[in-house]
This record gives structure tokens, C-alpha cells and sequence, in this order.
């Protein structure tokens, strides 16, 4: 079998990866109030810059919701993002753990599109980033994405100066009011964004599984591809394939793909 390497270099050349299997129900309508205007979703640490954002929105009478998820070793720093949040009339954040019907971090993810779909500005805080699932299922939810400037990563690939803001330490305040002018005006998607729709994707991953394993059943029978947007090169450690010493659960052999979908996919 021909090997290959599913990292996240090779993920963001090949734009096979989470991203590319967003569940069609993120996909922005026209028309629709957008009663939040600044929505953060993500973990709570120093990494995402989640006190430093929240620290800044304070600031702003704007309404904004904090969607986050702490996963602990940072008590000290989790405590004076509570202390901020708790203390702005102008900020709701909702503990990810405890929204119902959990898929990730314990959330609902067609919930969070409901969230995403009623925001103006999507705000993104860490710099170094892999191939950004959250950022691009704020961009097919019409958000306009403020994120940094010096991103590193996957974030900007789809970066076009209709649905992005860039921001600085010392420029986000002009950013931020220059992302809300542009959510005042619906935007049609760039035509490449239907590349990240599973609804478009899935008959390509199947393609690219039958030529990388030709051993493979090709009925399809007991293909199971739901949710390949969480299962893909995702942050759990505790999976067979799971390289020792890496930082995340990449795919990099046909042999680590055929436990991938011996685990996931295939019964």
C-alpha cells in the first residue's frame, strides 16, 4: 500500500481535513436578525488569548457571547477570565459542558451554527493555528472573521477583504468596528466555499479512500462518515492511531488510515 503523510502541512495542501466536512447546517441564508455582535468560540487558555479578548470587549457596549470550554491547568487564569466576564453587563458566556447534546467539548455543534448564524463578528484570539475548523464554520455562517494578522497556519486561507478583518494588538478597536460596518451587508460566500461542505465532500473522501486502500471494500457497506468534521486529525490522543510523541492524533500511514476507518468508519 502506498504511504503518505496526513499532517497538517499535507492537510491544508490537499484541503482534506475536519473543515472540509462541515455539516451543511452551518451554511449562511440571506435575511435573519444578528442580535450578538462580537461571538468567541474555543477553549479558555492563555494559547486562545481568551482573557485578553475578553478583557477588551468589556470595554464595548456591545453585546457579546463567550462560548468556551476550560479544560483545566490553568486555574489561576481561568479565574480572572470569570472575574471579567462575570463582572460586564455586555458579556454572556456559556459554559460549552453544559449545552445539551453534546458532540465536542460537550456541545451541540447544530447549536453552535445557531449561535454563529445570529452573530455579526466572529473573534478569534490564537496565533498559530492548524487548519481552523471553528474559523471556517463562522465564515460559512456569515460571520466576518476578526483574526491576527500574524496568524500562523490555516486561518487565512480563505481570507478575502469582504469577510475578514485583521487586527493587531494595537489596531483591534479599528478592526473590530470596521468588521461590525461590514456585517450591516449580506455577503455572498466565495464560490470555493462549497469545497467545504460535507454535502460536497464526502464522495470525494470515499474516492481517495478506495485509491490509497485498494483492499477496501468497495460496496461501501457499513461506511459510516457522520461527523468526519470531529473525527478527522482532531485533538483526541486516546485513538489507535495515534502517533506517540505527537501533538495530535494525525493520520500518517495507509496503515493508520485503515485504523482510522476500521475505528470510525467502518464496521
Amino acid at each position: 500500500m502506498p504511504s503518505f503523510h496526513w499532517t497538517p502541512t499535507w492537510i491544508r495542501k490537499t484541503d482534506f481535513c475536519t473543515r472540509r466536512f462541515t455539516p451543511d447546517y452551518f451554511l449562511n441564508q440571506p435575511g435573519g436578525d444578528r442580535p450578538i455582535d462580537i461571538i468567541y468560540i474555543g477553549r479558555i487558555n492563555k494559547m486562545k488569548n481568551s482573557l485578553k479578548i475578553a478583557s477588551f470587549v468589556k470595554k464595548l457596549n456591545l453585546k457579546t457571547v463567550f462560548i468556551g470550554f476550560y479544560q483545566g491547568g490553568e486555574d489561576s487564569y481561568y479565574q480572572e477570565f470569570l472575574d471579567v466576564v462575570n463582572s460586564s453587563d455586555n458579556i454572556n458566556y456559556i459554559n460549552g459542558t453544559g449545552i445539551r447534546n453534546a458532540d465536542f467539548w460537550g456541545t451541540s455543534q447544530r447549536e453552535i451554527s445557531e449561535y454563529l448564524k445570529q452573530s455579526k463578528v466572529y473573534i478569534h484570539g490564537c496565533v498559530n493555528e492548524g487548519e481552523s475548523r471553528s474559523i471556517h464554520e463562522a465564515f460559512l455562517s456569515g460571520c466576518i472573521l476578526l483574526i491576527p494578522k500574524n496568524m500562523k497556519g490555516g486561518g487565512l486561507d480563505y481570507y478575502n477583504q469582504l469577510n475578514y478583518s485583521l487586527y493587531e494588538d494595537d489596531t483591534i478597536y479599528v478592526s473590530l468596528i470596521e468588521a461590525i460596518n461590514k456585517s450591516k451587508y449580506f455577503r455572498d460566500l466565495p464560490e470555493s466555499h462549497s469545497k467545504l461542505l460535507d454535502s460536497n465532500s464526502i464522495a470525494l473522501f470515499k474516492d481517495k479512500v478506495k485509491s490509497l486502500l485498494p483492499d477496501i471494500d468497495k460496496s461501501e457497506d457499513g461506511w459510516d462518515t457522520e461527523k468526519l468534521n470531529l473525527k478527522l486529525c482532531a485533538h483526541y490522543l486516546n485513538i489507535p492511531w495515534y502517533k506517540e510523541g505527537s501533538v495530535t492524533a494525525d493520520i500518517y500511514t495507509s496503515e493508520s488510515l485503515q485504523t482510522f476507518l476500521s475505528y470510525n468508519c467502518i464496521e
